[in-house]
């Protein structure tokens, strides 16, 4: 866990922060506890595989992904509680202010937390692109939103309460805590794409501002909007918001593809894979059943050797698309390095079983299209010529 930055320390506090929220809610109401129990873990088992299936190209490190969960069930979601509670004691005038500026202010924040913490150490590594953002909000969402599910099911006194409950919290919002902390995850991307400080701090703003606007306008239509104005807000604002989020993943996940195939074409030219190679890496359904057959024939070991082939060349494919748009730091600069030697590394690991998967299925089909302009040649950074250590997942 430390290798892929996720402290065990904040992991435990989180997990007994959530045995903390859930002990709550039971005591509060065991048996609508029970009632909401089933509802909310399949709606949120749903919405955990659509952000597994968005991660396929460049798939997170488990423990990270368990991370981000637990900190939006744990930290995110027992701080803003306290928060909530205390200021709506002593600080907010009504429930109007504690609903639409108090709650979104505190759990936007709690949330996107998480997300600047993903910018520190080696966690950094990990939050190259759009959908690695999205896919981080998404899980740090769902895990608030389940306890927080919880709790609401736990404080229900009624089976009339517990139907609106299951309709509004389950049907129509169950993507709301992950969309809006996504529009944090959209302006911390923003943010990674200028190389000026204080452009890339008011993308986070703007980004943070934009999930707090959200979060406010959704609860404060639940306090003084019922009935039809309630619809009105909900499929003008927050639907289409909703969609056009999807779209942006979806397109992201497709833009990925695109970048891996388009990058196979001088690896190949470069000798860093070979074409029979090149035609299972351009695309997510030939990779799968090459990982089928690894399981299937190859020795032990030999599925991990494939993943760590495959995953190489894909993060090689995305540094090399960004240095292709000028997005050229040092530090980036060195990462090629790393990518061009890792990608040889794990080949030469992986080269057993990719011959006897070549000799049991050869893979036929039309080579990648042309390639894009290639990225300037980037010569080896100082002290970057040793093999680098396997990649933690």
């Amino acid at each position: 866990m430390r290798r892929v930055g996720a402290p065990l320390a904040v992991m435990v506090v989180a997990g007994l922060l959530i045995a903390g929220l859930l002990g709550f809610a039971v005591f509060s109401g065991p048996f609508w506890f029970a009632i909401g129990l089933l509802p909310v873990a399949v709606v949120i088992c749903a919405a955990l595989f659509g952000y597994l299936w968005l991660d396929r190209w460049e798939p997170e490190p488990p423990r990270l992904l368990i991370f981000a969960f637990l900190w939006g069930a744990g930290i995110a979601a027992g701080v803003s509680f306290g928060l909530n509670t205390v200021t709506a004691l002593y600080v907010w005038p009504n429930d109007l202010w504690a609903m639409a500026v108090g709650a979104p202010l505190f759990e936007e924040l709690t949330k996107g937390a998480f997300l600047l913490f993903m910018l520190t150490g080696l966690r950094r590594r990990q939050m190259t692109s759009l959908v690695d953002c999205l896919v981080y909000a998404g899980m740090v969402g769902l895990g608030f939103a389940w306890v927080e599910d919880m709790i609401y099911f736990a404080r229900s006194e009624s089976v009339a309460t517990t139907v609106q409950l299951f309709v509004v919290r389950m049907l129509m919002a169950v993507f709301a805590h992950p969309l809006f902390t996504s529009l944090t995850a959209i302006g911390i991307y923003l943010s990674l794409r200028h190389r000026n400080r204080a452009a890339g701090v008011g993308w986070i703003v703007a980004g943070f501002a934009a999930a707090m606007l959200a979060h406010g306008l959704w609860n404060g239509s639940t306090v003084v909007m019922y009935g039809l104005g309630f619809l009105v807000l909900y499929f003008l604002i927050l639907v289409p918001l909703f969609a056009g989020l999807v779209w942006l993943a979806i397109w992201s996940r497709y833009n990925e593809g695109r970048q891996v195939i388009t990058q196979l074409v001088p690896m190949v030219q470069e000798g860093l894979v070979d074409h029979h190679e090149a035609l299972w890496l351009a695309t997510l359904p030939r990779r799968r059943e090459r990982r089928k057959l690894a399981k299937r024939h190859g020795a032990p070991g030999d599925l991990r050797a494939l993943q760590r082939f495959s995953d190489a060349v894909t993060e090689l494919a995305f540094i090399r698309t960004r240095l292709g748009r000028g997005e050229i730091t040092p530090q980036r600069e060195a990462d090629h390095a790393d990518h061009v030697q890792a990608v040889r590394h794990y080949r030469a690991e992986a080269l057993p079983v990719l011959s006897e998967l070549h000799r049991i299925s050869p893979v036929t089909g039309n080579p990648p299209p042309p390639p894009a302009p290639r990225p300037p040649a980037i010569p080896p950074a100082p002290g970057h010529n040793e093999p680098p250590s396997p990649r933690p997942r």
